[in-house]
């Protein structure tokens, strides 16, 4: 098809000077025995038209042609000028949630949504999952106030005249493994902790407020470490911690395994946090246990492993703790390095 086959657009609906005598809106609901021969959007002309009316049919409306004419034309005037819709909740009820590719109207003037999943019933307004923000745009720019660093459990009130929030939210990095006493001619051996997941999202309309918590770091101690903790930004975005690191017990060459990341969910953007290193024994063909390093994220340093000693901490936010080796038989134990805590930055736009 090309763009010389584009048909003339209607000016005006069909019927659209026709008086109330000879046009009418048709209802949803069935007419049958209500209205002989009335049709509707449920059975269209009902069979009583179809028949003879020598056999006891009922000619068609006029007024009904009329009216169905004009809804349809009414609607072909609308797309013909480019126009889109606005979420409607009735709407959506009615067909079992908007399809995939589908584009409505916000609230805020010039803002459209593109919505990315089948049968989806959520409003983009209130942000809704799975609906991606098109356009930002109103008269002027937006302008960028400064950002808010959360970091403890709080709620969060939206300024006045925001029009958009800009949000990261960061999960706890997870603990590092420690090393308990190790039996005669054993080494304990932990990996490091894992960083805290991330995901940003763009709040087009937000609400007036949004609780915020923020995940505690993993707490390291003489065995696999602690998880860090899911830091959230109301029901909209959230981010797991890191897992904690693993602990092997061995007499030989050995190695932890890498400690898994957090992730992002619900955000426009969701990445996963760095794994924690693994801790190992075998360094310069000696049997010597050493723990692995804690995962760094982009808001904090991930803590050192050790040998021998306690591990090194998570630094800023979101980082792994540090794994420990102990490799003395009669050694006391040592701790794996706590994870740091969780992160909230809202930035609002106004």
């Amino acid at each position: 098809m090309k763009i010389s086959d584009l048909p003339a657009r209607f000016p005006i609906p069909f019927g659209n000077s026709a008086s109330g005598s000879y046009i009418r809106t048709i209802p949803e609901a069935s007419q049958v025995g209500i209205q002989d021969g009335a049709a509707s959007l449920t059975t269209g002309f009902p069979p009583l038209t179809f028949l003879p009316v020598g056999a006891g049919g009922v000619p068609p409306f006029g007024q009904d042609f009329n009216g169905i004419l004009r809804q349809i034309t009414q609607w072909s005037r609308w797309q013909g000028a480019g126009g889109a819709v606005p979420y409607d909740s009735d709407f959506s009820t009615a067909i079992g949630g908007y399809p995939q590719g589908a584009i409505v109207i916000g609230n805020t003037a010039g803002t459209l949504y593109l919505n990315t999943v089948d049968d989806n019933t959520t409003n983009p307004n209130s942000g809704g999952a799975n609906w991606v923000p098109l356009v930002v745009q109103t008269s002027s720019q937006y302008v960028l106030g400064a950002p808010v660093y959360i970091t403890t459990n709080q709620t969060y009130s939206t300024p006045t005249g925001c029009r958009a929030l800009d949000v990261i939210v960061v999960g706890a990095g997870g603990a590092g493994g420690g090393g308990a006493t190790p039996g005669v001619g054993e080494i304990r051996i932990g990996g490091g902790g894992a960083a805290g997941g991330i995901a940003r999202k763009l709040i087009v309309g937000p609400n007036s407020s949004y609780a915020v918590t923020i995940g505690a770091g993993g707490v390291g101690g003489t065995g696999a470490g602690p998880n860090g903790g899911t830091s959230s930004f109301g029901s909209v975005c959230s981010a797991t911690g890191g897992d904690g690191g693993a602990v092997v017990l061995s007499n030989g060459y050995a190695f932890t395994t890498y400690a898994t990341g957090g992730d992002g969910t619900g955000g426009d953007l969701n990445i996963e946090g760095m794994s924690g290193g693994p801790g190992n024994a075998g360094i310069n063909s000696v049997v010597i246990g050493h723990g692995g390093l804690g995962a760094s994220g982009p808001y904090g340093a991930g803590g050192n492993g050790s040998s021998n000693t306690s591990a090194g901490w998570g630094s800023g936010f979101g980082a792994g703790g540090g794994g420990s080796a102990n490799n003395l038989d009669a050694g006391p134990n040592r701790n794996g390095g706590n994870g740091s805590p969780g992160l909230v930055i809202v930035t609002p736009l106004f």
